[in-house]
């Protein structure tokens, strides 16, 4: 029998969890895309330690399998950003990203109150992860070489966007 269980980093719950998570091989993700990624994973700690940043995490029974680092936009307050994707290899396969994005994406306004999309930002030669993400909603925003705080390879990044649902408080439903 399968046990997942789903919990997030609010009030500090996880977080070594989430670290762990990180140090492991990303999903669908080479090393070269993101030749800074160990500095940025310290950051991220840190950042998630003090509520800049939020992970979604799922467990196997007691095992920590997956992650979702995603913060509120750094420049676009009405966004939530996809950080972070990591799956543990004997975990992969069974939907278990799936299921983590799609709590992200339900919990994203109430972690960031006003967001009303969600982005990520995929390198163009990573078709992988641009499957998984078009396969889940997500449209091509751009597709530019983007150059930010920890380094870049080179190779054209792709932003891709989803709106967010209302949340049920928020729906004006008429019942006939």
């Amino acid at each position: 029998m399968l046990d997942f269980r789903f919990s997030d980093t609010s009030g500090g719950r996880n977080i070594d969890a989430t670290a762990t998570l990180l140090i492991q091989p990303r999903l669908w993700i080479p090393s070269g895309d993101y030749p800074a990624h160990t500095e940025w994973r310290d950051k991220a700690l840190d950042e998630i330690k003090d509520g800049r940043k939020r992970a979604m995490v799922a467990f196997w029974g007691s095992d920590a399998i997956g992650s979702i680092v995603y913060q509120r936009h750094t420049t676009e307050k009405d966004k939530v950003e996809i950080r972070n994707i990591s799956i543990e290899p004997y975990a992969r396969g069974r939907h278990v990203a799936d299921f983590l994005l799609r709590q992200v994406e339900l919990e994203a306004a109430q972690d960031f109150p006003g967001v009303v999309s969600i982005v990520t930002v995929v390198k163009r030669t990573n078709v992988g992860i641009l499957a998984f993400a078009l396969q889940n909603g997500y449209q091509v925003e751009a597709v530019t070489v983007l150059v930010g705080n920890f380094a870049s390879n080179g190779v054209e990044d792709v932003v891709l966007a989803k709106n967010l649902l209302p949340s049920e408080k928020h729906l004006d439903l008429e019942v006939v």
